[in-house]
């Protein structure tokens, strides 16, 4: 019995090939070995390593490996093949087995090996197990040097291992003038409070609906060497004023209406050079000093001990030592990072950061927390950005353009938040808004309007409520065509991209989405032009600024006056910006 299940799952590992099947696949492989012994040195290609991956399992299960370390090694933690291992499994459990199985039976294979390990520690739902085995990956050999950081990253920024913070904050000398947790009031109607002061906190979720007013703390960091702190300043406050503005519910028609999102600056690090006064400074974390194009940016660095340095906030617990931006985000100093950047792109070294980069944990359908799971939920993200067990949004700012830019870039971050489904409700509704559903609702090739193949304002409206647009050489023409929201780069009446400039109305049912006011029920349209958007032109006057804050405005917020599937008042949005 025991022979058979042997003979089993050798069938298993090595499908039986008959021998026309054998010599096929050796010929393709000597091929595809032969294209990858032409390339350049240096050169990786993942398509000859993956397709030589596949060959190779049917005839030579440690050559099959072999390529799949090869892979990890240039594409750490990819999540294609972890789901090839088995790492993928829902059974987590089984999971855990395969990877760890693997990790052993190919400990000569570094990258393989250290991956399967650290797959394992972040599936163990039991900390010292989990540990075991980030100590087994940090002990494997010959690991390239990012795969180092990762493994440390986890055993340095797992929250488990943090100290407790003494039950009183005291502010440093430095700080006692400025918004920190020694400031925080003791109402439960305002956050932070003395209750719950970090982001993630459970408090936040089980009392979302009892807040009034959120009054989250920025760091600043300047990178940007050809601008002032005069114009820094003056730049942050309003960006400050315009966030303020775009969280009054319908504030374009209730000037009573009150700002929800108050943000508060803890405190400005400035780390431009001082021997220049061109493109950044260079303590801007990026991955390759030599690189022209492309994404650049090294997240990690931000919460590194060389940064808490620059940071200079003591450690409460230990006054010897800088705090870190996961302990600054841990003891609720602050919230929400944004760095300014010069925009200068002819500058060395060159940056590519994402507009906006956001990890968050994931919740269920009741607003708790799926065990440690989280997901990147910005506008793009850095998978060797470590997870600190809060979220964490890190905005970059181009000092050389306005607040609209900005505000484009944080709406972005929301329509990520969306796609990430970190929050089901929020993305549930979310799509609804934004017509991320119009595959559903009208039959389109595309779920919304940033999948069109454009070339040019490609969006033509006969008449109010009809569209017809050119997508891949086919003509499609949506009769009945009442968008609700919109979203970052398309207002209701949006040709193509960035369109600002229409004059022509859209029936659209922005101002009364969810609320219902029209015959039977039914959420009233109307006509929808640049005009609704007129009076910020001057508050966000550049990129979709103008646009972003009466969107904003309009989806819902504070005392709102919408209704969810079960006809129960819809949750204010802007609380799980922090969850």
């Amino acid at each position: 019995m025991r022979g058979g299940l042997i003979l089993i799952a050798i069938a298993f590992l090595f499908p039986l090939l008959t021998p026309a099947q054998l010599q096929d696949t050796r010929a393709k492989i000597a091929e595809l070995e032969r294209k990858l012994a032409e390339l350049p040195p240096g050169q990786f290609d993942f398509g000859l390593h993956n397709e030589l991956r596949h060959l190779y399992g049917s005839i030579d299960q440690k050559k099959a490996m072999r390529h799949v370390d090869i892979i990890l090694k240039h594409q750490r933690f990819d999540g294609y093949m972890k789901q090839i291992l088995g790492g993928a499994s829902e059974n987590k459990t089984q999971a855990i087995a395969k990877l760890t199985g693997l990790a052993r039976q190919h400990a000569d294979l570094p990258h393989l090996a250290a991956c399967c390990w650290i797959w394992a520690g972040d599936l163990e739902s039991d900390r010292t197990k989990a540990q075991a085995h980030f100590k087994q990956a940090l002990a494997v050999k010959n690991l390239s040097e990012d795969y180092r950081e990762a493994i440390e990253d986890r055993v340095l920024f797992d929250p488990a291992n943090r100290k407790p913070w003494p039950k009183q904050i005291t502010p440093p000398d430095d700080l006692k003038d400025a918004p920190g947790p020694w400031s925080d009031p003791d109402d439960p109607t305002l956050w932070p409070n003395r209750t719950s002061r970090a982001n993630s906190d459970p408090w936040i979720a089980e009392h979302h609906d009892q807040i009034k007013v959120m009054k989250p703390r920025l760091l600043l960091i300047n990178f940007s060497n050809e601008h002032s702190r005069d114009h820094l300043d003056r730049l942050t406050r309003r960006l400050i004023e315009a966030l303020a503005e775009s969280t009054r519910y319908h504030g374009y028609q209730d000037a009573l209406a009150p700002a929800f999102l108050q943000y508060q600056v803890f405190k400005f690090i400035d780390l431009r050079d001082a021997d220049s006064k061109t493109g950044n400074s260079r303590k801007i974390p990026v991955k390759d000093p030599q690189a022209t194009r492309g994404f650049n940016m090294k997240y990690r660095q931000y919460f590194s001990p060389e940064f808490a340095e620059y940071y200079g906030v003591p450690d409460p617990r230990d006054p010897k030592r800088f705090l870190r931006l996961d302990e600054l985000l841990d003891g609720g100093y602050v919230h929400e990072v944004w760095f300014f950047e010069s925009g200068n792109v002819h500058a060395k070294p060159h940056v590519g950061s994402f507009e906006v980069v956001e990890e968050k944990p994931r919740y269920d359908a009741n607003f708790k927390k799926i065990g440690k799971d989280w997901v990147q939920s910005g506008n793009g993200g850095d998978h060797e950005q470590p997870w600190v067990g809060r979220s964490c949004r890190i905005g970059c700012v181009n000092a050389s353009r306005g607040i609209g830019c900005f505000l484009e870039s944080l709406a972005h971050g929301m329509e990520g938040t969306s796609n990430s489904n970190a929050i089901p409700y929020f993305t549930k509704y979310f799509r609804e808004y934004a017509d991320f559903n119009l595959r559903e609702r009208y039959k389109l090739p595309f779920d919304n309007l940033y999948g069109v193949d454009y070339g040019g304002k490609q969006i033509e409206y006969p008449n109010p409520t009809t569209m017809v647009l050119k997508h891949r050489g086919k003509e499609y023409r949506v009769d009945n065509y009442v968008p609700a929201g919109g979203s970052a780069h398309f207002p209701p009446n949006a040709r193509g991209h960035y369109d600002l400039d229409n004059t022509a109305p859209v029936m659209s049912t922005i101002e009364d989405w969810r609320i219902g006011s029209g015959p039977d029920g039914k959420d009233a349209a109307k006509p929808f032009t640049n005009q609704s958007f007129r009076q910020y032109r001057d508050l966000a006057p550049d990129c979709m600024g103008a646009w972003l804050i009466f969107w904003r405005q309009n989806m819902p917020g504070l005392n709102n006056r919408q209704k969810d599937d079960q006809g129960r008042p819809m949750k204010n949005w802007w609380p799980f910006l922090f969850y």
